[in-house]
């Protein structure tokens, strides 16, 4: 029996454990985007709907921007095994440096007419311009840090992560204290870019060199920009409903949607613990032979994401308005329904796995670049239709229908040229718990907590302390979580490193109680 057909018969071959790397990234990446989110509460609540509305368009066209300056070249270190000291003056390295800086003096030129003609609000002006300076400091951090994970040391690049968001965190409380504005928080951003920099280079400067194919400038240039193309488009995917609302909308409108997006984006960052290990092990695709077989390491990734992110993103999606009350206050409470509907995206996009990733870094990134274009202009398309009838929340499901369309497409692309045998069968445990789970979230938080966590409150209830409602919000998640692992080990048939370790130190500890 061949590699391919051991994998979709139910046995993946043994393969290197990632636990630890995967595990690593989960806690560098919840660290940052717990520092983040609590950044955003202190941002909302200091600067109100309207300053957080301009931060917000300061914030997308700076994130914007900087997802082109970079070409590709923090994904094209990792193609080319590019690592080491001699990594730090490389070519990557200076192409960003160079385009960053071009991009940031369009930013400082420009931000006057982009403010005033694009979004209508010539008080982002300025906050625009602030945020000029992120955008080589960005791209430099995306290269080095994607230059460390070449190397083997993720772990460095992890830390380097959790701190960035650490830093930015505190920074901006500090500066807060002297003058709380937009602009302070925009440049409190690059001041925790510029001191992230200084590590990447130190450890880097004592790593070993990992170049294992030369790349000539035009072959760098291709995949880097080709790859640019992609990741551009995703981000814009990730953020048209953003731009869209700013565009049509008013600022107040776009800091309830930023409030949604902001809970959101942490089913993308926990994917992205996932898919930055999954890019560097993934089989590389060399000219000369036949595309990789990935199917290996694409259930891996997938069923691991799967178990660290579900139950927890299920409660979410069935507590959003408790979190969005508590956390922003009642003036952002628009943006709980929202915030369900792009969580319940992000749980079924995940479903279906890295198949972005997994394609892109198999050879076939020009397909991948055509297909992040369509979708991008399918969200974009999708917003400006939804958005009149249904508001915010038509936005919200425009991105989950663009998310969900282009990894399916990507899917079917990976399973026709042979790189992946698909099987629903590696699925069907989790499917069968999540269906578990979101049925007992349903039931506890409506039931249990007299629809306290829900916002379904009527005027006799009376409402326990804050502290006990977080208290019984945690309960729920450990619970939701535990329910998930019985169902999971009960059912699952399938090779899965998690489930085997679960499995075998729950073995381990019951014979010592036994024995005892």
């Amino acid at each position: 029996m061949s590699r391919l057909e051991t994998a979709t018969a139910g046995a993946l071959p043994k393969r290197p454990s990632n636990l630890v790397e995967v595990v690593a990234q989960f806690l560098s990446t919840l660290v940052g985007r717990g520092s983040y989110l609590a950044l955003q509460v202190v941002l909302a609540r200091v600067l109100g709907p309207e300053g957080f509305g301009l931060y917000a368009i300061g914030w997308t066209v700076a994130g914007l921007t900087g997802t082109l300056t970079p070409v590709g070249m923090p994904q094209a270190v990792l193609r080319y095994c590019i690592g080491g000291r001699a990594s730090i003056l490389s070519r990557p390295t200076i192409i960003v440096l160079i385009v960053g800086l071009a991009g940031a003096a369009g930013l400082t030129i420009g931000s006057g007419q982009i403010a005033a003609h694009i979004f209508g609000e010539p008080a982002s002006s300025p906050i625009i311009r602030a945020f000029a300076p992120s955008v080589p400091l960005l791209g430099l951090t995306a290269v080095l840090t994607g230059s460390l994970r070449s190397s083997g040391r993720m772990l460095a690049s992890a830390l380097i992560g959790a701190t960035s968001g650490l830093a930015y965190l505190v920074i901006t409380v500090l500066m807060f204290e002297i003058h709380p504005t937009a602009v302070a928080a925009a440049n409190a951003y690059n001041m925790s870019l510029g001191l992230i920099l200084v590590p990447c280079i130190a450890l880097l400067w004592q790593a070993h060199a990992t170049e294992w194919q030369t790349p000539t400038t035009r072959q760098l240039m291709h995949f880097g920009i080709v790859t640019m193309l992609i990741h551009s488009t995703s981000v814009l995917n990730l953020w048209a409903d953003r731009v869209v609302i700013g565009v049509v909308a008013d600022p107040r409108t776009l800091a309830t949607y930023q409030v949604a997006s902001q809970f959101a984006m942490i089913m993308v960052v926990l994917r992205s613990a996932v898919t930055t290990v999954f890019e560097a092990r993934v089989p590389k695709h060399h000219p000369s032979a036949s595309p990789p077989d990935v199917t290996t390491e694409f259930f891996a990734a997938t069923r691991l994401l799967l178990h660290i992110s579900v139950p927890g993103l299920v409660v979410l999606a069935c507590t959003s308005a408790f979190w969005v009350h508590l956390l922003f206050g009642p003036a952002y409470a628009a943006a709980a329904l929202p915030l369900l509907v792009l969580v319940a995206g992000q749980i079924v996009a995940t479903f279906v796995g890295p198949t972005v990733n997994a394609l892109h870094m198999t050879g076939d990134e020009r397909i991948v670049m055509l297909l992040m274009v369509g979708t991008a202009l399918l969200n974009i398309a999708g917003c400006f239709i939804l958005l009149p009838p249904l508001g915010v929340t038509g936005a919200a499901l425009a991105t989950g229908i663009a998310n969900f369309t282009v990894s399916v497409a990507c899917l079917y692309r990976l399973v026709r040229t042979g790189r992946l045998r698909f099987s629903l069968r590696w699925l069907f445990d989790i499917a069968l718990a999540t269906m578990i789970c979101v049925a007992a979230s349903l039931f506890i938080t409506r039931f249990l907590t007299n629809g306290l966590l829900t916002g379904d409150l009527s005027a006799d209830v009376v409402r326990p302390p804050r502290a006990v409602l977080i208290l019984q919000t945690f309960g729920i998640v450990s619970a939701i979580y535990l329910l998930y692992a019985a169902c999971v080990c009960a059912t699952c048939l399938v090779e899965d490193e998690l489930v085997h370790l679960t499995k075998s130190q729950l073995r381990r500890r019951f014979r010592r109680l036994v024995s005892s």
